[in-house]
């Protein structure tokens, strides 16, 4: 293994990346609990910060049931909505937002259209 070398990493990253969206988190630990690196090293460094970082989000990526329940995985139809809602819709000309309001009012319709229950 070339922990230095960005172009080994890719090619070796890429079929896992793959896995975790068909299997979820499961190979990505595995495949990480796997590597190893020189103790002190920058590399060992990274390594641990990857591992605590897939750890710690694990529950975020579920990607198997999310697609199963028919959520979208990519970030493309969120960060859509994000533009029209809150570029398009409150950087109109004429609209003065404090950033508290707008934060507000994006809270505000997020809860209105959310398919939730209301709180008592």
């Amino acid at each position: 293994q070339h922990p230095d070398d960005p172009t080994t990493v890719a090619a070796w990253a890429r079929p896992i990346a793959r896995r975790l969206r068909d299997e979820g988190i499961a190979p990505v630990l595995d495949a990480l609990a796997a590597v190893t690196a020189p103790a002190g090293s920058p590399a060992a460094d990274v390594l641990r910060r990857e591992r605590a970082f897939f750890r710690a989000n694990a529950d975020r990526m579920a990607y198997p049931s999310f697609k199963a329940q028919g959520f979208p995985i990519g970030s493309g139809a969120v960060e859509s909505a994000a533009r029209h809602v809150i570029q398009l819709r409150m950087k109109r000309p004429g609209m003065r937002w404090s950033d508290h309001g707008g934060r507000a009012i994006a809270a505000l319709r997020s809860r209105l259209r959310s398919t939730r229950p209301l709180a008592a």
